[in-house]
């Protein structure tokens, strides 16, 4: 079986290709990176290494990092890409210029990636979200495509960006099979609707890390202490925002951290310069007279944000939707105490248990959360308090979110299609956990 991956949104095709790489009837194959931004290279899933500046996170010359530099060019077959995308702030272009952008998108979506897969004859072949869309109609084997959020951006995207959505309605219509990893209500009833009887969920993609879990560093928690005027750390990596079409509950954190410190709990704050409000949220804590209790750092890739959980006390993820992804299962992989959103009933049923971590969509559930941290810390200890907050999630995490689980739904599916019959729409994996590992 030869299967070939277009595009890496959120790293999902970069773990994809590793995880069905391991199966010896499988050719597994990279056939294009549409994008320059790091959080579509192999890079920032598998090595550890430091930003070299803010610029680089969405614009990255790997030639500036030896080592990515390789990786890159050995995981990634040929670029889409041929010349210069039209660079704009996305929070402060107009109407026109987020046109621009897609036509864009569209003109060189619509040529090459096209060419390549009317030239690839893979059996399977999968694109991870837009703009990969434009890769239509190979001439051999069935066309199937990964959500990651991208299906609520259809109901709930920007006004300006209508014409992108509705593009990618019509093309989801058309694929043989979609896999869905977001499991908030949402999500799976646009999956139903759109593409009945042909979606399956799967765990994310996500090619689990030997090495973790990491141990703390000693120097980098002392130094975080003393940045923060705090005893207890409280890790925020999510992107920062809080509009109505990607709103991650940053504020709903802000005035549960607001809260901790009013009632006089020595918590610091590190935040991740990564978002559209990044400098709203950098004024309001001023305006509230905290922002000598927070620090700020650049957007850390996989392996470097793992070691970095590990020298905090609490991850804090998002607090908008039922759903867990990238920022919630590095935690739970690393084994660090994590203050998250809880997942839908559905979700429960389809995975066969609910995640561990710590379950909060306000902010006085965050605060009683960490509140019990805090008193565990002061009466036992950290390595007490992560015994029991957070060692429960990584054995969670590697039970029921392996990568074998979704390596095995899928090859299922694909020899299903392979072989000319109708695939088993039951989205569940339940019955493969405990299998891997």
């Amino acid at each position: 079986m030869k299967i070939a991956h277009y595009g890496n949104t959120a790293g999902n095709g970069y773990h994809n290709w590793r995880i069905l790489g391991e199966v010896s009837d499988v050719t597994s194959e990279r056939v294009l990176s549409y994008s320059d931004h790091c959080l579509s290279s192999a890079a920032w899933e598998r090595l550890d290494f430091e930003l070299p500046d803010a610029l680089f996170f969405e614009k990255a010359d790997w030639s500036r990092i030896d080592e990515a530099n390789e990786l890159e060019a050995w995981a990634m077959d040929r670029r889409l890409l041929t010349g210069e995308l039209p660079t704009t702030d996305r929070a402060e272009e107009t109407r026109n210029q987020r046109i621009e952008r897609y036509q864009f998108w569209k003109r060189k979506a619509g040529r090459t990636p096209n060419q390549l897969s009317q030239d690839n004859c893979a059996d399977i072949h999968i694109a991870y979200g837009f703009p990969v869309q434009q890769v239509r109609n190979p001439s051999r084997g069935h066309f199937v495509a990964l959500e990651h959020g991208t299906l609520r951006w259809i109901s709930r995207g920007l006004e300006s960006d209508s014409a992108m959505r509705q593009d990618y309605r019509n093309w989801l219509s058309t694929v043989d099979h979609l896999w869905v990893t977001n499991l908030d209500d949402e999500t799976v009833a646009l999956a139903e609707e759109i593409l009945p009887d042909r979606w399956t969920a799967i765990p994310h993609p996500y090619y689990m890390d030997q090495s973790a879990p990491y141990d703390e560093d000693e120097v980098l928690r002392r130094y975080l202490l003393q940045q923060t005027q705090s005893e207890f750390l409280l890790l925020m990596p999510s992107s920062i925002n809080f509009m109505p079409d990607h709103d991650k509950g940053t504020l709903i954190a802000l005035e549960a951290f607001t809260e901790l410190r009013s009632q006089g709990h020595p918590v610091g704050l590190i935040c991740i310069e990564w978002g559209r409000q990044v400098d709203d949220l950098k004024e309001m804590l001023k305006f509230h007279g905290l922002d000598k209790y927070v620090t700020w750092t650049l957007p850390m890739p996989r392996v470097k944000l793992q070691r970095f959980m590990a020298s905090v006390d609490v991850v804090l993820d998002q607090f908008r939707l039922k759903a867990f992804g990238g920022i919630a299962f590095k935690a739970m992989e690393q084994g660090a105490p994590l203050i998250s959103r809880g997942v839908t009933a559905t979700a429960s049923v389809i995975i066969g248990s609910v995640p561990p971590y710590m379950s909060a969509g306000t902010a006085d559930e965050i605060v009683r959360h960490v509140e019990t941290l805090l008193t565990v810390t002061n009466s036992f200890g950290r390595d007490e308090t992560r015994l029991r907050y957070g060692s429960p999630l990584r054995e969670w995490f590697c039970k029921y979110h392996h990568h074998g689980i979704c390596r095995e739904i899928q090859l299922a599916t694909y020899r299903t299609m392979i072989a000319g019959n109708k695939t088993d729409p039951t989205p569940s994996w339940s019955g493969l956990v405990g299998q891997f590992g």
